[in-house]
């Protein structure tokens, strides 16, 4: 008999752990998000606690907005903007980069921006350069960010975006900058045209 109940427990121990990586591995699904426009569409994998905001997304004049599903978009300790640009052909990601940061540190003296990686590589479908920077107040806490200045080279589309943690001190911050960093490297333009009427 009691051969039987360690066997129970052991066994209701074992489908307890086997629901709860279950359960884990459902909330960290990637969602293919989409945000489009009059000549793009474009895909962008994150983890299915994020939602994205279009209305937002108009009323601050940006291509997507996304927030943390379960705190609503008023109460998101995190967001993530996303503004796409068409410029000229010959238009370059240094340029790009030089003509954003000059805005944004005259918008924001009281932060500092810092350099903190590039990368240039292909997914299935493109091949993508970005610039990675490092938002912060000069002093004390205040929002932190990570902004990216991307170039997807067959479509010469470049894109601001970039993650804000309303707080510098949230404790899922690290775990949403993943889902950001990670998100950089799998997003794609399908290999298709086609044209919204």
């Amino acid at each position: 008999m009691k051969k039987i109940n360690r066997i129970f427990i052991l066994v209701s121990v074992l489908l307890q752990i086997a629901i709860s990586i279950s359960a884990k591995d459902k909330d960290e699904e990637l969602l293919a998000f989409s945000i489009y426009g009059d000549n793009f569409l474009l895909s962008i994998p994150l983890p299915n606690y994020w939602m994205v905001d279009m209305n937002a997304a108009a009323r601050y004049g940006v291509n997507g907005v996304f927030f943390i599903k379960k705190y609503g978009m008023d109460e998101t300790p995190v967001y993530i903007n996303v503004k796409l640009y068409f410029p000229p052909k010959d238009f370059t990601l240094e340029k790009f980069e030089s003509d954003m940061i000059k805005n944004l540190t005259d918008y924001l003296p009281d932060y500092k921006l810092t350099k903190i990686g590039s990368a240039e590589y292909s997914t299935q479908l493109n091949k993508w350069q970005y610039k990675l920077y490092d938002l912060k107040k000069k002093e004390g806490h205040g929002h932190y960010q990570q902004i990216a200045y991307m170039k997807c080279e067959e479509k010469n589309v470049f894109i601001e975006m970039y993650i804000d943690c309303i707080e510098d001190t949230h404790k899922d911050n690290n775990k949403y900058i993943k889902d950001f960093i990670n998100c950089l490297h799998k997003m794609e333009f399908p290999n298709y045209s086609f044209k919204f009427n």
